[in-house]
């Protein structure tokens, strides 16, 4: 049991099954995040009849509560800012983790050029590469 939640020694044995499942689990969140971001739009196959009588004066009219589909939206738009940032946290720590994991399998003669890519794809997914390794700082014994 010990060696199935050991991160480290799965990453030594299975590099290539965690980069996979990162890729995974990056592409359900972001299909997810941008389904939740998403207004439905509905548009009608015809168009609207034409009114026979004069619509009422706004005035009059009883005013609509909105859906659930607009509270939601309207509530995921005032954390927009934070999302984002949560977003780019999660993708620097995600990119930080698969770039710890197969580094030491990288030639060291390509290293940087690996680094630099790696760096270079979690920027324009939105996120924030971070410098060292997290798993470093996961296996320190002081937190």
């Amino acid at each position: 049991m010990r060696d199935t939640l050991d991160l480290e020694l799965q990453t030594r044995r299975h590099p290539w099954a965690l980069v996979g499942a990162a890729v995974g689990a990056g592409f359900v969140s972001g299909a997810a995040f941008s389904r939740l971001a998403q207004q439905p739009t509905r548009r009608p196959a015809f168009p609207p009849p034409l009114p026979r009588e004069l619509p009422e004066p706004v005035s009059a009219r009883t005013p609509v509560a909105p859906s659930v589909s607009e509270r939601a939206h309207s509530l995921i738009g005032s954390f927009e800012p934070e999302l984002a940032k949560v977003k780019g946290m999660a993708l620097g720590a995600l990119f930080n983790v698969v770039k710890s994991a197969v580094q030491p399998y990288v030639p060291p003669s390509v290293k940087p050029q690996f680094t630099e890519v790696v760096d270079s794809i979690t920027r324009k997914l939105g996120g924030q590469p971070l410098q060292g390794s997290l798993m470093d700082d996961w296996k320190s014994p002081a937190r």
